[in-house]
């Protein structure tokens, strides 16, 4: 019988451990290539919609449009990576670049028991 509980008892410490790192762990994504971001090119920095802009940054014409009429460059985030580009400061210490998940999350996202939008969509635009 005591074999029996030492078993369940390393069981459910091992269950709890499992739990925790599953979904008490953080999990930072960044920003992804596809991802539209504005650019200063005299200071080699970029800062992304939702930092600069007050709404309309989940919609990627609204984005381009915001760029057009304020005379600033829009690239997708991977066409200037590794070329020395820095984000923002103020921006990147408001988590302007990052979205915060958990292992468990992404599975349960991953085979469909929960839903929930990602910063960002396929064509580029931010969610938040």
């Amino acid at each position: 019988m005591e074999k029996v509980k030492g078993y369940l008892l390393t069981i459910g410490i091992g269950g709890a451990l499992i739990l925790y790192a599953s979904f008490g762990m953080d999990i930072i994504k960044t920003t992804p290539d596809h991802s539209l971001v504005f650019v200063n090119h005299q200071n080699k920095e970029f800062i992304s919609p939702p930092c600069l802009m007050q709404s309309g940054y989940n919609d990627r014409n609204e984005i381009e449009n915001f760029a057009f009429s304020q005379n600033i460059d829009l690239v997708k985030r991977g066409d200037i990576k590794n070329k020395g580009y820095k984000p923002f400061g103020l921006c990147r210490d408001r988590d302007g670049f990052t979205e915060s998940t958990t292992a468990g999350a992404t599975f349960l996202k991953s085979i469909g028991l929960i839903k929930s939008n990602s910063r960002w969509n396929d064509d580029g635009s931010w969610n938040y």
